[in-house]
């Protein structure tokens, strides 16, 4: 019975709710929000425009595809201030501006040249962006990263080259009078949340930054600190988050005085790492103080942060996991200020909402404020959710490591009974991507669908996750491939022992990252109770992924297996599961491989092999291609056919 309930959650729904939310960003000058709005349906991403006084919603920029490839993970592909709406259209790479007379491409034609995180001078005459420039051949070593500087009052030009020579920059941000620029920089092999800086320098209207006059804000050093989300305060102050206490708290700095001080010293992580552009955990009221959500054992947690008395309060809500936040600042003394919070609940799928600050005496709450737009637009009744239990768990190390656990739930179902009777639903456990990522514990219809059919699910955020502060994360290093299987080998274990879950029908599903760690589970010496194996999009060959890989993560597992592919050679070799496959065939595994045709991140011809060699000997592999699909699925019928392939894998397996 566990395993094959019938469920209101179709996949039709789950392609259909796969319709996302992303890149907020406020016109401070017109008081709107705008956002992306990713359309499986239709194949692209759209910015939409949002008034918090009519509360109109419109497609904008005339629905062109606005979206990024820089970083390949793009984000932060538009931006709007005073009515001038900028963006980066999709298929030709350009940069486009729309003013009120229509269309205009900003940037030239060259095929080469991506665009992101946009941000126009307070003058509307420039503007300065990440531009990421691609030669032919395009490889890691050819890709350049730089800031260039694109005049708004001559669309067309050339853009121009303002800061350059370190692999990456992030972030240019004006300050609220014009008077000075702050960015983001680091260098290879770190990735941001490993090592960066943060900058600032005088702003002329010439575009030229001299050396001399660029202040190294935070990480003077080079101390492996990740800096992240700088903004700019309306008291024209730098706020920015640092994780060098540990935790990525929120700091201030003053360009005047040149003093740093940290807001609020808290053992909780207030940004995740930068795996796109544009990501915002906190924002300005218009009395300067901040509105930020941070994150406490996988649950985010809201605040309020007064800079000036350094006093800081806790909002009583209801959210569970919040991906972004933005505040619409009174524009008319009659108004008041609206935060916008997309994010979930236990039992509401990550909506977009305006919400109030109500302030008593004793505490401060959000009001129930206006939906501005949900992701999910079928209702299904909450007695068909699961809700998340947040575990802690003993590793074979001797840590703690930590999981999102859900039993099965359907209201048509008497589970208890069920369960008294001494049957027990098949688990999935699900390893996220990045591998520096995390899951969260937000309403999901795809861990839903699983759970209103009798499966119990687990997320496993193993050592190396995000939200549980730096140190966690930096328990990856050197051991990618290792400690990722292992604690999710030994959450399974804790299952069994702690829970009501079937011992011998254990599946294990992961994305990217987390497909390499299903894939190392599934050809690993050690001994597990996973009998059904899911790899979307994953890793097989780590020597392959170090020469075919794009620039962002060009060296990202120099750190991850503790050296490069020419001075740990063997670690890379022993570290590929494309390498033995004749251990698949053991103990009676299965495995599903779901792969992107056109995926720049890990290519196809990574899959093809492996499951080649799997076949060859004689191991029970499928690998499904999806024609036109990169790193991810983004088409509705391909969403759709994807999940149902995974669950006629595991009904086969677990017959």
């Amino acid at each position: 019975m566990f395993g094959h309930f019938k469920s209101p959650i179709s996949s039709s729904i789950l392609s259909a709710s796969s319709i996302r939310f992303s890149d907020l960003v406020v016109d401070e000058v017109k008081g709107k929000l705008y956002f992306t709005e990713g359309r499986p349906v239709q194949g692209k991403q759209v910015l939409v425009e949002y008034s918090s006084s009519t509360k109109e919603l419109k497609d904008v920029c005339q629905g062109e595809n606005v979206r990024t490839g820089v970083h390949e993970y793009g984000g932060s592909p538009a931006t709007v201030r005073n009515g001038i709406k900028v963006f980066s259209e999709s298929k030709t790479l350009r940069l486009f501006v729309e003013n009120g007379s229509g269309l205009s491409p900003l940037t030239p034609e060259t095929g080469v040249d991506r665009f992101a995180d946009i941000n126009i001078h307070p003058s509307l005459e420039y503007l300065v962006c990440v531009n990421e420039h691609h030669q032919s051949p395009s490889t890691p070593d050819t890709v350049e990263n730089r800031i260039v500087l694109i005049d708004l009052k001559s669309p067309g030009t050339e853009p121009v080259i303002i800061l350059s020579g370190q692999d990456f920059y992030t972030s240019p941000r004006f300050s609220h009078d014009g008077s000075h620029i702050a960015w983001i920089q680091w260098d290879h092999p770190s990735m941001q949340w490993q090592n960066s800086l943060l900058c600032i320098a005088k702003w002329n209207s010439k575009g030229k930054i001299e050396s001399k006059d660029v202040l190294v804000v935070e990480n003077v050093g080079n101390e492996s600190i990740a800096v992240s989300q700088p903004k700019w305060g309306i008291n024209n102050k730098l706020y920015f988050c640092s994780d060098r206490s540990g935790y990525a708290n929120i700091y201030e700095f003053d360009v005047v005085s040149r003093d740093k001080r940290c807001l609020w010293s808290l053992n909780e992580d207030f940004a995740k790492p930068d795996w796109v552009f544009g990501l915002s955990s906190f924002d300005f009221l218009s009395d300067g103080r901040i509105v930020a959500f941070h994150i406490s054992k996988g649950f985010s947690k809201l605040s309020v942060i007064d800079p000036k008395t350094l006093q800081h309060v806790d909002i009583n809500n209801d959210y569970v996991e919040i991906s972004s936040l933005r505040i619409i600042r009174a524009i008319k003394p009659s108004d008041t200020d609206s935060i916008i919070i997309l994010g979930s609940t236990a039992i509401a799928p990550e909506t977009l909402y305006e919400r109030k600050l109500i302030e008593c005496s004793d505490s401060v709450l959000l009001s129930e404020g206006y939906l501005i737009k949900e992701t999910v637009s079928v209702p299904i009744s909450a007695s068909y959710f699961s809700k998340p239990e947040m575990i802690e768990f003993s590793t074979r190390n001797g840590e703690f490591a930590y999981a999102i656990f859900y039993m099965p739930k359907n209201s048509d179902y008497d589970v208890d009974a069920l369960l008294k009777e001494g049957k027990r639903p098949p688990v999935i456990i699900r390893c996220h991507g990045g591998p520096t990522s995390s899951s969260g514990p937000g309403l999901n219809l795809k861990v839903q669908y699983w759970t209103s059919r009798g499966f119990a699910f687990a997320d496993v955020n193993y050592g190396g996750s995000s939200g549980y502060g730096r140190q966690y994360v930096d328990r990856l290093n050197g051991n990618w491939g290792i400690l990722d299987v292992t604690d999710t080998i030994d959450l399974a274990e804790y299952l069994v022992s702690n829970k009501q879950v079937h011992s011998a029908k254990f599946a294990i599903t992961g994305q990217s990252a987390g497909g390499y760690t299903v894939l190392q589970t599934a050809t690993s010496i050690l001994p597990h109770r996973f009998k059904a194996f899911t790899s979307s999009y994953g890793i097989s060959s780590l020597s392959h992924l170090a020469s075919d890989t794009h620039k962002f993560e060009a060296h990202y597992m120099t750190s991850l297996l503790g050296g490069t592919l020419q001075s740990h050679t063997e670690v890379y070799e022993k570290r590929s599961p494309i390498n033995f496959p004749e251990r698949v065939g053991k103990d009676g595994k299965s495995l599903l491989i779901l792969q992107g045709g056109k995926d720049a991140v890990v290519p196809p011809n990574q899959a093809k092999m492996f499951v080649e060699k799997v076949k060859e000997k004689g191991g029970n592999i499928k690998m499904v291609v999806f024609d036109g699909e990169g790193h991810g699925w983004k088409n509705a019928d391909n969403i759709k056919a994807a999940v149902e392939e995974e669950l006629n894998f595991y009904l086969r397996v677990f017959e």
